[in-house]
């Protein structure tokens, strides 16, 4: 009899197991099968991967034809999977390699049309009737999207035209600001990168928490960042700028050189042109850094690019005003080109390349 008890409680414990070990496997599907956000990345040049947050080791690369999964998103790197040959790494890239911008605003489709893996890339899918659309940042004739799909969301482009007649356009859209990686609304001035809640500046999603808009910037060249001081190489409109940069990248044009690429190269005051600003700050994006004048003994001025839509764009700048003074201002290209930076010409555009 007691042999009999004793071989149905090891019975009765096996079952136990193998019942605890099927829901056990019941959770794992489950978490496979969380919302994805797939996407290509923005350039067709091979995009460097690393195994740390700072991005400074490198780790793999992804290609072009790469189909990369999104983990997490902040204002300077990503998490993301990528193929490599026969199974599937995981590592860090610059938010910039796969991203416009960081939030954007949702609106309701009013209409089915194409999106592509690329700004004039090749076919990727499409947004249907009434699928929650956030749009991002703007790259020439296109505007890269995030839009549900089966199983999570693709970031895509689609054309500007298609955006606005489908999103934009409609009457009475519901429209929601949103960030890319919550639920929650936020308070925006625009539909691009940037966010101001009272006078704090968010650039794609980090928030320039040293200094606010209409506020002083420094006359030193230390900036506070995160509380501490950083050697900005420079000060006044040049250290904030730097600083811009610093908060959303960990480094600046003269503390990392090598990571940053003039995309504009000099333009002679009295030269410049819509059309070839348009072209020079669309290539730059947000988080560039522009210093006007090309004449000798002229004085520069420094900007940052927190947006960039077909029309024109918006920059953050401090000392203006001669008094140290933080301000946010857009420009239509050809009011750029008409204004007093504008007529001065172009020193470089500096954009953050990793």
């Amino acid at each position: 009899m007691k042999k009999f008890m004793r071989e149905n409680l090891k019975f009765i414990c096996l079952a136990l197991i193998i019942l605890a070990g099927s829901f056990a496997i019941g959770t794992n599907v489950k978490k496979a099968g969380a919302a994805t956000r797939k996407c290509y990345t923005i350039n067709t040049s091979n995009t460097r991967v690393y195994s740390n947050t700072g991005l400074t080791r490198g780790y793999g690369w992804i290609y072009p034809t790469d189909q990369v999964t999104v983990i997490t998103v902040t204002g300077r790197y990503s998490k993301v999977s990528y193929p490599a040959g026969n199974r599937t790494k995981t590592g860090y890239i610059s938010t910039g390699a796969i991203l416009t911008a960081t939030g954007g605003t949702t609106y309701t489709s009013r209409g089915k049309f194409n999106t592509y893996k690329r700004d004039g890339g090749s076919y990727y899918g499409y947004v249907s009737v009434n699928d929650r659309v956030m749009v991002l940042g703007t790259r020439g004739g296109y505007t890269q999207i995030k839009y549900p799909v089966s199983g999570g969301f693709k970031y895509a482009f689609a054309t500007n035209s298609d955006v606005n007649n489908y999103l934009k356009g409609g009457a009475g859209n519901n429209n929601v600001n949103n960030n890319v990686n919550s639920n929650n609304n936020t308070t925006q001035t625009n539909t691009g990168t940037y966010s101001i809640s009272g006078n704090l500046l968010t650039v794609n999603g980090v928030a320039m928490t040293d200094y606010r808009i209409g506020g002083k910037y420094t006359n030193s060249y230390y900036a506070k960042v995160n509380g501490k001081k950083v050697y900005m190489a420079g000060s006044q409109c040049c250290g904030y700028a730097r600083y811009i940069a610093y908060k959303l990248y960990g480094c600046h044009d003269k503390s990392a050189t090598g990571k940053f690429k003039d995309v504009s190269g000099r333009v002679a005051p009295g030269k410049l042109t819509a059309q070839k600003m348009k072209a020079v700050v669309t290539a730059a994006g947000v988080g560039a850094h522009i210093r006007t004048s090309n004449r000798i003994g002229q004085s520069k001025h420094s900007m940052s690019i927190i947006a960039v839509t077909d029309s024109g764009f918006t920059v953050t700048d401090a000392n203006s005003d001669g008094k140290n003074t933080i301000k946010v201002t857009t420009y239509t290209w050809s009011s750029y080109v008409s204004s007093k930076y504008g007529k001065r010409g172009l020193y470089y555009i500096k954009k953050y390349v990793g």
